[in-house]
Formats: structure tokens, C-alpha cells, sequence
């Protein structure tokens, strides 16, 4: 079938007029200027719908869900599915996979990206749409010590979870957090596990 896009964005403010005009215009443009839903698990203001909005969106509205309970509802599913593009915001990227993982709003993000629609995020929210997640499910993982053992705990990496980008991993605040040699660490435990 009908094969979505993805726009991971490296994370850092928006603003109009601005470096964020021309992702978020993309995401609106190559979403065919429908519904843009914009998940989370806090409370956001108003600010990226209509953001959206004033690229062009038809729809802008924020979702937050912040249980495996609430992740698994249909409603959800249904608010979900109906959008031409899911944005998922910035955060700490274990929420996401511990919230999200294995219910039917990690479905309907899929459903929407397989029939041709964008799966965008930012910052934690592009993290994970790479197959290969740095997953921070035990803290942030410091560049020195990833270099000093690759296999630490906190480079726990996560794998099954909406992997739309197949043989990738996606690193935010690449440059200014210093993560060069995170990544490097990372890849070489990916090697050594076989992928």
C-alpha cells in the first residue's frame, strides 16, 4: 500500500518566521492540508495547533494520553486515525513507548502513515519513530559514559515500537548536547547484537 512520510525534527523552539516554518509547513503541505493531531502525555498549550493552523492545516487540536488505558481507547484510535498527520511533541521518549507501546494509538500512528499520511515528531517525539530507539528507560545516557561501555544500561535500546524508519536511529540536540560519541556507542552495540 500507500507509504506515509516522516519528518523528524531535531527539537529546539518554534517560531513564525522562523527555521520551524519550513518543516512544519512540509509536514501541512505533504499532509494535503488536512487534520493535524499533535500527541503528548502533558498538558499543552495551544501554541503547535495552531502553529499548524497558520501553515495551513484544515484542523489542529492537541491529545494527550498518558495511560496505557487511555492509549488503548477506540476514541482515541478514532481521533487518531482521522488525521492526515500526527505530530508527537518533545518529552521524555520512555513515556511514549511505555504508554504507547503494543495499544491502538501505536496502530492508528501506523494506520495513518500506511495509507499515505505524515508521522512527524520533535526532540523525544522524533526519537521515536527510527527503528532503533535510545529509549532512556533508565536516564539519560551522557556520551561519556556510553563511550566508556557501550553496553551500559542506560543505553537500553528499544526496537519494536512503530519503527518507521527501518535500520535508522534518530538522535536529537545532536550537536549542542554534545551526543557524537552516544551515537557511536550506540551503533556499535547494534552491531555487536547482529543488526
Amino acid at each position: 500500500g500507500a507509504q506515509g512520510y516522516i519528518c523528524a525534527v531535531g527539537g529546539g523552539g518554534e517560531n513564525n518566521n522562523d527555521w520551524s516554518d519550513a518543516p512544519y509547513s512540509w509536514i501541512v503541505q505533504k499532509s494535503g492540508y488536512g487534520k493535524v493531531i499533535v500527541l503528548s502525555v502533558n498538558d499543552e498549550s495551544s501554541w503547535i495547533p495552531n502553529y499548524f493552523v497558520s501553515k495551513g492545516a484544515s484542523y489542529s487540536s492537541n491529545l494527550k494520553i498518558n495511560s496505557r488505558t487511555l492509549a488503548n481507547s477506540q476514541a482515541i484510535y478514532d481521533s487518531i486515525f482521522s488525521a492526515s498527520a500526527v505530530f508527537i511533541k518533545g518529552g521524555d521518549q520512555y513515556d511514549y513507548i511505555n504508554y504507547w507501546k503494543g495499544t491502538l494509538t501505536e496502530d492508528a500512528i501506523r494506520a495513518v502513515w500506511q495509507r499515505g499520511g505524515v508521522v512527524a515528531g520533535t526532540s523525544a517525539g522524533a526519537m521515536v519513530l527510527s527503528e532503533f530507539i535510545i529509549s532512556a528507560k533508565y536516564g539519560s545516557l551522557s556520551p561519556e559514559s556510553a563511550l566508556s561501555n557501550p553496553f551500559v544500561q542506560a543505553g537500553h535500546i528499544e526496537s519494536d515500537f512503530l519503527s518507521l524508519a527501518p535500520g535508522t536511529i534518530f538522535d536529537t540536540h545532536f550537536i549542542e548536547r554534545a551526543r557524537q560519541g552516544r551515537l557511536v556507542a550506540q551503533m556499535v552495540k547494534l552491531l555487536n547484537e547482529g543488526h
